[in-house]
């Protein structure tokens, strides 16, 4: 996923889903831990929160994939 383009909360969301049946891991979106349109997306023990699935700024899609133990290259 190159940093040039913009990556939305659905995408990232399938990534994160695909990657983690590749590698095992539990994945699962909690929609009654967050409020109004946020969630909170589960990978493995770890989790972080997304919210309206729009559009996501680069610092705050580099700083999901940090609370979640990923890299950008993890996602590609």
């Amino acid at each position: 996923m190159p940093d040039s383009r913009a990556v939305t909360g659905r995408e990232l969301v399938r990534r994160l889903r695909r990657l983690a049946r590749k590698r095992g891991v539990v994945f699962a979106i909690d929609a009654s831990r967050g409020k109004g349109d946020h969630v909170t997306v589960w990978f493995g023990r770890r989790f972080t929160i997304l919210g309206d699935r729009g559009e996501l700024k680069t610092g705050t899609l580099h700083g999901m994939l940090k609370q979640l133990g990923l890299r950008l290259e993890d996602l590609q």
